[in-house]
C-alpha cells in the first residue's frame, strides 16, 4: 500500500489534464468557461506540488477547484442559476453589425449549465469533483509518509 503513495500528486494532475486535452482536441468536446478555470487551478496545483515547500498552496488550489466543480455540478443539475455569469451570452442591443460580431466572438461556445459529456453515464464535472475529493487526502497522506521517511533517514 505504501508503494502506491510513491506516485506524486502532480503526476495524477498532469494525467487528468492530458485526458481533458485529448477529449477537447482529439474528440472535439469543447470545454465551458468553468472547465477552463478548473484546468488553470489544476496547473497551479501541479506547479505548487512540484516546487518545494509550497504543498499547502497546491492543496488550496485543489480545494478551490473542488468548490468550482461543486458549483458547476449545481449549474448542470439546475440547483441554482449562474450568479457569477461567466458563461452567459450578451443580452444587450447593438449599434452595428461589427459590434454584434465582436460580442458573439467573446461569447463562450459551450454553456456551463449544460452537461457537455458523460463518462459511464456520469457528468465529467462530477468525475472531476470526485478526482479532486480523492486527491486532496491522497496528497496529505503522501506528504506525511514522505516526511516520516525523511525523518527516519536523516534525523533519527
Amino acid at each position: 500500500m505504501k508503494r502506491f503513495f510513491l506516485v506524486p500528486s502532480w503526476f495524477f494532475i498532469l494525467c487528468a489534464l492530458a485526458f481533458a486535452l485529448i477529449a477537447q482536441y482529439g474528440f472535439g468536446i469543447e470545454p465551458c468557461q468553468y472547465c477552463l478555470y478548473q484546468r488553470y487551478l489544476f496547473i497551479l496545483a501541479a506547479f505548487f506540488f512540484i516546487l518545494p515547500r509550497t504543498f499547502f498552496l497546491g492543496q488550496l488550489m485543489l480545494i478551490a477547484g473542488l468548490c468550482l466543480s461543486v458549483y458547476q455540478i449545481g449549474l448542470e443539475q439546475h440547483f441554482w442559476t449562474d450568479f457569477i455569469q461567466a458563461c452567459k451570452t450578451p443580452t444587450q442591443t447593438f449599434d452595428s453589425l461589427e459590434a454584434m460580431q465582436q460580442a458573439l466572438k467573446a461569447t463562450p461556445i459551450k454553456q456551463c449549465d449544460e452537461i457537455n459529456w458523460r463518462i459511464l453515464g456520469i457528468s465529467a464535472t462530477i468525475w472531476t469533483a470526485l478526482f479532486q475529493l480523492c486527491l486532496i487526502p491522497y496528497g496529505m497522506i503522501r506528504r506525511n509518509l514522505m516526511r516520516r521517511k525523511f525523518h527516519e533517514k536523516y534525523i533519527y
